[in-house]
């Protein structure tokens, strides 16, 4: 779990940057919910900015009263709303954030879950919330939580810990001047380029989940001539004006290679070569996908994807985050392991829906355990008392306690079994 923070004065742009996300388009679905509010009255977009810009009103002395909280889980976190918005309460609560008026967005513009939180900084007396080492206090809070939680801890997930580090410099800047701006866009700009975008849409999406702002300038003619790179809080990256006087860093004084021509290169030959690979990528597609389709026969999710990476494939799957067939595929990648390039269905002209109803979804988790195992033998008690605890009540407590004799016998049964095990590998080894 990886909690960003940012603090800003523009109450409207902070609330208005998850708000939009919640309408959808004919073109595309929403990108964000809203799944709770504390403290205000209604949750709508006028309430929101009226309540907190209230709070903030009660101290002028403070020049950034908002702030804005991300919560980041890992990709394979499975959390509902209702356990996401607990999390968030708790994190809120022990933040100093329990009687603030603030908003919890959830949004879906990631494969992993995270929620949106913009509150004030000001409370109901007129006194600023204690942000002394509030990074630092954050990151001891989430380690607390994963914890509490039983969610993957960030430090456990190669390259998290890495973005990590990406986000708390930007934070760092922003709130304190600290670590060089030059030095965390030439970070942000390789680890975007890395992830090879085909457009500048995507590109500028991509840049946008690290906060950095991209605008091209233009000759006399109205034609671009470069781009500047700059960071920003969240709340004005969906402003123009602020950018009028901003300067940034020209791209190519970053780095020859992050030049207005440079990018535009390197975006026409990542298509380029995406194009000119994705037949030799559906040849392999196709080689394990044909047998399955023209003998419609079922198959496992987790043998499909093992078949696939023989051939050099990781098959991801896009499974929903809410609802009440949480965690069901509901669409489905293929990247090339060797190049990095992803390919959606529709890219490969595959009908998704003609996939996935052959697919026995084994690796569907489930609903009822949210945490991940460290300690076997612990665990093995705690998810079989969720399980039970899970099941209907037939209202009788002597049967609970019939079933929690039964797992504690089997489990330490299981745990003699294995030591035992471990006793005649040794003598094995001493002869």
């Amino acid at each position: 779990m990886i909690a960003k923070i940012s603090t800003g004065s523009y109450t409207v742009g902070m609330v208005r940057y998850n708000h939009d996300k919640t309408k959808s388009s004919k073109t595309s679905e929403k990108d964000a919910e809203l799944i709770g509010t504390k403290n205000i009255i209604t949750p709508s977009f006028e309430s929101i900015v009226s309540t907190i810009q209230d709070y903030n009103s009660k101290n002028k002395r403070v020049t950034k009263p908002n702030i804005h909280i991300s919560l980041n889980f890992y990709k394979d976190d499975l959390l509902d709303n209702e356990k996401i918005i607990e999390i968030g309460n708790d994190y809120m609560a022990q933040m100093g954030f329990e009687d603030q008026p603030y908003a919890v967005y959830r949004h879906f513009d990631r494969e992993h879950p995270h929620i949106h939180i913009v509150s004030s900084m000001i409370n109901s007396e007129g006194k600023k919330i204690n942000d002394s080492n509030i990074y630092y206090r954050s990151q001891a809070l989430t380690r607390k939580l994963e914890e509490k939680y039983n969610i993957t801890k960030a430090t456990c997930k190669r390259g998290v810990l890495e973005e990590n580090n990406i986000h708390k410099a930007i934070y760092e800047h922003l709130e304190h001047g600290k670590h060089s701006l030059t030095g965390i866009l030439n970070e942000v700009l390789y680890t975007v380029l890395d992830s090879k975008p085909t457009s500048e849409n995507e590109f500028d999406k991509l840049l946008e989940s690290y906060q950095v702002k991209r605008f091209v300038s233009l000759d006399k003619n109205q034609n671009a001539k470069g781009h500047y790179f700059d960071l920003y809080p969240l709340e004005y990256l969906n402003e123009a004006s602020p950018f009028k006087k901003s300067k940034g860093i020209e791209g190519i004084a970053l780095d020859p290679n992050y030049s207005y021509e440079s990018i535009q290169i390197q975006l026409m030959l990542n298509k380029k070569g995406k194009e000119q690979l994705k037949n030799g990528i559906m040849g392999k597609i196709y080689s394990v996908l044909n047998p399955i389709l023209d003998q419609q026969s079922p198959i496992k999710t987790s043998i499909l994807a093992t078949n696939l990476k023989k051939k050099g494939i990781e098959l991801i799957t896009k499974r929903t985050q809410t609802g009440e067939n949480l965690d069901a595929i509901y669409g489905l990648l293929f990247k090339d392991i060797h190049t990095k390039q992803t390919y959606s269905a529709s890219e490969i002209k595959l009908k998704t829906r003609d996939l996935l109803n052959l697919l026995e979804d084994d690796e569907k988790r489930n609903k009822n355990i949210t945490y991940h195992t460290e300690d076997i033998s612990k665990n093995t008690i705690e998810q079989k008392l969720f399980v039970v605890e899970s099941q209907p009540n037939n209202g009788a407590i002597s049967s609970f306690f019939e079933a929690l004799s039964t797992i504690l016998t089997s489990t330490y049964s299981s745990l003699d079994d294995q030591q035992t095990d471990d006793k005649k590998k040794k003598r094995k080894k001493l002869r």
